[in-house]
């Protein structure tokens, strides 16, 4: 029995672009793809979701803001921790002043309505950012290829562990993740809209925007300001209610209490300082900040020259993940890093082994002491960061600003 002539062009039109599956089997596999996208999240987040821990936190600054109070003060944890339910105790309120619209949004509903609607609204944020990314990413590839790496990039964020600690109630995490995503699409289209929105979401998350401001003030310093004076738009609010000056103050105030936290130490999140409590050696998590803004600056350097906006936002990144210390619910950010150093030209194998450490790193870390199940999970993000790093050095080193269409 003959196959009809279309089926036949098909077949052999997907030969000669490297495919020996037909397009039917690539839709089929898309939709597949696209299911577990779109329900393991929903179960994960909904039915058998994980407790609560964080979205507290963000939730009542928004309820101290829509109420006149400034979330700044020391009232900020006494008021809140006598008028919510019990769960994580809040301590105090330490992310920029630029969250307002996104808090007070929060407020709007009840804490535990708020919750679910955020799950739902966080997943379909990570989903649309990831095929965004792939999409992007992807141009040269055939549409039924296209459409199931897309499909398979969606169903893999779904699934990896940061996405379940994601959806414990993060918010900073989601927020970070789209503005990586943005960053990225931006390179890969030169749409400086796209970086300056992604610029500005990854200040609600300090010392990741600090890292990011530092590389594109070298590669596109006119974006860092146009970043700048939409984080005080943003601001406003809090600015115009409780001034300026006073703001900077209360937040300066309360940093030193930052690593004091038990959930702030080295052992708690991922970095070279994580790897090296495990071996005993106690230093602080952010002793190596300074590396991720070198790194930094090499990145910023690597994307003012023609063709290498991809490979130094691959750096950018790397960096960010390697050696910026953060929770393990924020590693999500690893895919994202994967698929852009595919597209640069890095070893599958290598990316692959990079990518097996986030996707359940549980596995790897069996016995590990964590803390409040924040750390878990991080021996492996660290060690997968590092790797990036050194793929994305690679990258640069060989000069492969393109790679052919997988």
């Amino acid at each position: 029995m003959h196959r009809p002539a279309s089926a036949e062009m098909e077949v052999r039109r997907g030969r000669r672009n490297g495919s020996w599956l037909s397009p039917r089997v690539y839709y089929a596999l898309a939709a597949v793809f696209a299911l577990i996208a779109v329900l393991f999240p929903s179960w994960g987040g909904l039915l058998f979701s994980p407790h609560e821990i964080d979205f507290r936190y963000f939730w009542f600054a928004g309820y101290m803001w829509a109420h006149g109070l400034d979330p700044y003060l020391p009232a900020y944890a006494k008021l809140g921790n006598s008028l919510l339910p019990v769960g994580s105790k809040l301590q105090m309120w330490l992310y920029p002043p630029d969250w307002w619209p996104v808090a007070r949004a929060l407020a709007l509903l009840d804490l535990p309505t708020s919750l679910i609607v955020w799950r739902f609204v966080a997943s379909g944020l990570m989903i649309v950012a990831t095929a965004a990314v792939t999409w992007v990413l992807t141009p040269r590839v055939d549409l039924p290829r296209r459409v199931a790496l897309t499909a398979f990039a969606c169903a893999l964020a779904s699934v990896i562990e940061p996405t379940r600690m994601m959806l414990s109630g993060q918010v900073s995490s989601v927020v970070i993740y789209v503005g990586v995503a943005l960053i990225v699409c931006a390179q890969a289209t030169r749409n400086r809209a796209l970086l300056v929105a992604g610029l500005i979401l990854l200040t609600f998350k300090p010392q990741v925007g600090a890292v990011a401001f530092v590389a594109f003030a070298i590669a596109d310093p006119k974006a860092v300001l146009y970043a700048l004076i939409g984080c005080l738009i943003l601001a406003l609010p809090q600015f115009t209610a409780f001034g300026f000056l006073n703001t900077i103050r209360e937040m300066i105030a309360g940093y030193p209490n930052y690593a004091a936290w038990p959930g702030n130490s080295a052992l708690a999140m991922t970095g070279p300082a994580q790897l090296l409590g495990r071996l005993g050696i106690d230093v602080p998590a952010l002793l190596f900040l300074p590396a991720a803004f070198l790194t930094a600056i090499a990145a910023g350097v690597v994307m003012r020259r023609e063709g290498q906006q991809l490979p130094g936002a691959a750096l950018l990144l790397a960096g960010i993940a390697a050696f910026v210390p953060l929770h393990n619910y924020d590693m999500e950010m690893l895919l994202i890093l994967a698929i852009l150093l595919l597209r640069c030209g890095a070893p599958l194998i290598a990316v692959a082994a990079g990518a097996v450490l986030i996707v359940k790193p549980g596995w790897q870390e069996k016995g590990a002491i964590v803390y409040a199940n924040v750390s878990q999970g991080a021996i492996s993000y660290s060690i997968a960061g590092l790797i990036f790093l050194a793929l994305a050095i690679r990258v640069i080193l060989r000069r492969q600003p393109r790679t052919p269409s997988a």
